[in-house]
């Protein structure tokens, strides 16, 4: 006879798993290491951010303020300046940080597993049997690829695995509270739910703020922990005869995470009217939310965690809408929850399993969240480990069943398959994990599976072109823009395509179509005015530079290049007004003071001017352009 549960820990297997599952994830994903970067967010988010190049005060300050790339993710910028310390831009590192957290997840999520099971009774052989395939089902599976295998989903491996974490914390003071478990019957007098303390929950919130830090989609965790309040530990339940005692149990329940729900609801608030309003990138109809992407989203990661054939970094709208996937879509989705609906008494976990998927995906289903495309891998990260645990115990309970009515080859044949499946899936995980090998390997693999998709043709028009074949790149822009003329975002692309075949002319006209799609994109004043400067049309650039301004007052971009377009046309005052500009948004700017000190000299304030480049460097004295200009000031000024 079994011990009753005292804590996380057991003995033998039970002890070791997590780390034996911990190893073999991490080989599981050794391709990944060898990875590189690829031409999408990694360039904007590491290659190019100057504020990830390593820890330091400056840096940590841009992290805990800004809302780049239309994220708020400050520990998730901390990984990476860490990562650049270590590795510099070594694109090894950051892989392997990315595994690690990811098998670090699944050790818990294996760990999770055994005390589920143990709760509802399952033996220690079948119990090892269900763990095992839950988290290796959900680790290896290829749907995993792109949140491990992409250095920009740092976000998701980090986020999940503080979630889990979190998660973790939360059972244990559970079993170490000794609450209420299933081997209470439903009617157990007038016994009353054991109110957790807020001073022992405090490390489980501590970790779950974290994790909202990292990615805000962990900002679920607290409806998850009062789902598995109702089931596997039964604190509250709804069989009960005693209606009075369910709601107090659940209010019981529910005010202990008070804290959880309470910063839950600002963090949610704070993204929709903060980070939401700070979006600089306009969406097109097709990227709005919708009801029909929701629907579209919940059956998909079903489909493809069972079908995981024609996986794709990215996914376009169905060519023929949303009506007749979402048809069939709502037909098996209905099914589903009737059938959990009515096995809710008898089989609650298939019901809480469901709920664990459905609530973790809310957050990016499409009902709520624009977003270029209808369903993206790294979406079902943290939804389908309730879709794993719930495989992992139908397992479980078909082999002690098997074992029960003394049914060896049935046993056997059910082991067997659940073996094959993961070998199956541990294998096409592999061979995805090398579509993110790099650019060429993923933007040829959207082609190829989605030959609809813009964005992949946006792309290798931009990698071909760095081969050299231009005629061939310009080919596939043009494709791209007759697959999508309404997506401002492509034609800004081919802007910049333009841009670097020094096809000025076109590149302005592109430019000049997105500002009249989208009058308020900022990034498309920017980019015409840069190449207007760049082509000698200062007066038209200045009017540009002001009209983004105008758009963003708050960005410094637009400022900048308004000081120096003036200032290579000589209007020294209007350069000083907008370098005053680009100071105040960026106090420490030696670049926007040396800007100040070149306009005003133009002005004939020679003295001024020097004692700004005294400043600059007595600040910093390897300044060269501060140091040079000074001696030309002082050459200058009368003696």
């Amino acid at each position: 006879m079994e011990k009753k549960i005292s804590g996380i820990d057991s003995f033998n297997l039970e002890k070791y798993l997590p780390l034996f599952i911990f190893i073999f994830v991490f080989i599981a994903f050794i391709p990944s290491l060898f990875n590189g970067y690829v031409n999408w967010d990694d360039s904007p988010i590491l290659l190019y951010n100057d504020y990830v190049r390593g820890i330091s005060l400056g840096n940590i300050k841009w992290m805990f303020t800004t809302f780049y790339m239309s994220h708020y993710q400050p520990l998730s910028w901390i990984s990476l300046a860490l990562d650049y310390d270590i590795w510099k831009l070594n694109p090894f590192g950051y892989h392997l940080t990315n595994i690690l957290l990811h098998a670090f997840s699944s050790a818990l999520l294996a760990t999770l597993s055994l005390v589920f099971f143990k709760i509802i009774k399952i033996p220690y052989k079948e119990r090892i049997y269900g763990a095992v395939f839950a988290a290796v089902f959900w680790a290896v599976h290829p749907l995993r690829a792109e949140s491990v295998s992409w250095i920009t989903e740092r976000r998701d491996v980090l986020s999940a695995a503080l979630f889990m974490l979190a998660f973790y914390l939360y059972v244990k003071v559970l079993l170490q509270e000794k609450v209420q478990s299933s081997e209470t019957p439903p009617d157990a007098g007038n016994r009353n739910v054991r109110r957790l303390s807020v001073k022992g929950l405090l490390p489980c919130f501590a970790v779950y703020v974290a994790a909202c830090l990292a990615k805000s989609m962990a900002v679920t965790l607290p409806a998850v922990l009062l789902l598995i309040d109702f089931y596997p530990f039964r604190r509250i339940r709804p069989d009960s005869e005693n209606k009075r005692q369910i709601v107090s149990d659940f209010l019981s329940c529910l005010a202990e995470k008070a804290h959880f729900f309470v910063f839950a609801a600002a963090l949610s608030v704070f993204y929709y009217f903060v980070v939401g309003k700070a979006i600089d990138v306009p969406y097109i109809e097709a990227y709005m939310p919708s009801a029909a992407k929701a629907v579209y989203a919940y059956w998909f990661y079903i489909l493809k965690t069972f079908l995981p054939i024609g996986l794709s970094p990215v996914y376009v709208t169905p060519e023929n809408g949303y009506l007749l996937f979402n048809s069939v879509a709502l037909i098996f989705l209905g099914f589903i929850a009737a059938a959990a609906f009515l096995m809710r008494k008898k089989a609650p976990g298939i019901a809480v399993s469901l709920l664990f998927y459905a609530g973790t995906l809310f957050p990016v289903c499409g009902l709520l969240n624009g977003a270029p495309v209808p369903a993206a891998d790294r979406y079902s990260y943290i939804p389908s480990i309730g879709i794993a645990v719930l495989l992992g115990g139908l397992l479980a309970v078909f082999i002690r069943n098997a074992e029960k009515n003394h049914k060896e080859q049935l046993r056997k044949a059910i082991v067997f398959s659940a073996f094959l499946w993961l070998s199956v899936i541990t294998y096409c995980g592999a061979t995805q994990q090398l579509i993110w090998y790099g650019s060429t390997s993923v933007w040829n693999r959207v082609a190829k599976i989605e030959p609809r998709s813009a964005i992949a043709y946006n792309n290798l028009a931009s990698l071909v072109y760095a081969k050299g074949d231009k005629e061939k790149a310009e080919s596939l822009m043009l494709k791209a823009m007759s697959l999508a003329p309404e997506d401002f975002n492509v034609v800004l692309n081919c802007g910049n395509f333009y841009v670097m075949a020094g096809q000025t002319d076109k590149a302005l006209e592109m430019y000049s179509k997105v500002i009249e799609m989208a009058p308020d994109y900022y990034d498309a004043y920017i980019k015409k005015a840069e190449a207007e400067r760049n082509s000698g049309k200062n007066e038209d650039a200045a009017k540009t530079y002001s009209a983004a301004a105008s758009i963003r007052p708050k960005y410094e971009q637009a400022w900048q290049g308004l000081a120096a377009v003036n200032m290579d046309s000589g209007n020294y005052p209007a350069a000083e007004s907008a370098a005053m500009k680009w100071l105040e948004l960026k106090p420490r700017s030696t670049e926007a003071q040396f800007m100040i000190a070149l306009s005003i000299a133009g002005q004939g304030r020679y003295e001024e001017s020097a004692g700004i480049c005294r400043r600059l460097l007595a600040e910093n004295p390897n300044n060269e352009n501060a140091a040079a200009f000074l001696k030309r000031l002082e050459n200058a000024m009368p003696k």
